[in-house]
């Protein structure tokens, strides 16, 4: 096996897309390329067998204090098969160690599949960046399938918006000022992570992202920002005016891009992270809800785990992030 980089956008995505049951934004080109504007250092690496790619990853090396740094791949090493995963990934993982040099700590790793190196090396279960349980609604069935396998309230709430007129379509891009104040106010009323406006700008600068509204008449009620990989639409972010409640317009707006996404040709839509069934106090619970009406299943990934490069650097590391969060 040989270790390469990988600078073709196609030969990239259709092989995380030839190889995922569904497709992960975060190690698409499209999403490293965000990554980059964002101010991250990417790199993209494959490793071949006989002129054969069978594994690759996407990671970014981000800053630690003391001129330190560590690597961060969401949902990758990704492999075409499990049997050769072990070689590839120790490949893989030297690589990064190189790359990182004398000032890297280690790899955080979030991967989509088992893998051997990472449960037998890296025990760790680290602070998660990617949520661990994903909501996903499998797009082959028909719309009255979609339906019936809702929650009656969601149904219910669904036919309320539109009994009360909620129109939803597309935004334009211009239209990002609106849907930031949305952004604000959700974040100010529950204490829910928002990125920069710069950020979500940034994003909006691809095709992949997309902007959907439900409006009444030319108030916007409810808004969601959507990304397309391959065959699945992801839920990024979403927002609604809590003063326009009674319409019920986000159940509306979901219902309707699950239609749209299934209408062009898409296998899932994910509505991103959930809580796990047994933690009654998540501080998701609410959104764990609202997002389990629409039916669909959970998807639980193997978990967060760090492959430490340096044990004194990661033990002062893992000691300062106590004392901060202590504080």
């Amino acid at each position: 096996m040989v270790i390469q980089k990988i600078a073709a956008k196609e030969i990239w995505d259709s092989f995380i897309q030839s190889v995922n049951a569904f497709n992960q934004l975060t190690q698409s080109w499209a999403w490293g390329e965000f990554q980059k504007n964002v101010g991250w250092k990417v790199e993209r690496l494959g490793v071949w067998e006989n002129d054969c790619l069978v594994g690759v990853m996407q990671w970014y090396q981000l800053p630690l204090p003391f001129g330190w740094s560590y690597g961060y791949a969401p949902r990758g090493p990704i492999f075409l098969e499990e049997e050769k995963s072990n070689e590839a990934a120790n490949l893989l993982f030297a690589e990064i160690k190189k790359s990182l040099g004398n000032k890297g700590v280690f790899l955080r790793c979030e991967p989509m599949q088992k893998i051997q190196q990472l449960s037998q090396h890296a025990p760790e279960h680290a602070v998660a960046m990617q949520p661990q349980y994903e909501w996903l609604v499998d797009l082959a069935q028909d719309e009255e399938m979609l339906l019936a396998g809702m929650h009656q309230k969601t149904r219910y709430n669904i036919h309320l918006a539109e009994k009360k007129g909620v129109c939803v379509q597309n935004m334009h891009k211009q239209d990002f000022e609106n849907a930031w104040q949305v952004f604000q106010q959700t974040s100010e009323r529950g204490s829910y992570h928002l990125h920069t406006k710069s950020y979500y700008g940034k994003m909006l600068a691809f095709d992949e992202a997309k902007l959907v509204g439900a409006y009444d008449k030319d108030i916007l009620l409810a808004v969601t920002l959507l990304w397309t990989f391959g065959d699945m639409v992801t839920y990024v972010h979403g927002a609604s005016d809590y003063t326009q409640r009674n319409f019920m317009a986000p159940y509306l707006l979901h219902w309707e891009n699950l239609k749209r996404a299934k209408a062009i040709g898409m296998k899932w839509y994910s509505f991103g992270g959930v809580a796990p069934d047994d933690d009654l106090s998540h501080s998701w619970r609410g959104i764990t809800r609202f997002k389990k009406g629409f039916g669909g299943k959970m998807y639980a990934y193997p978990g967060t785990f760090d492959l430490v490069f340096d044990k004194n650097k990661y033990w002062l590391y893992c000691v300062s992030r106590k004392i901060k969060n202590s504080l």
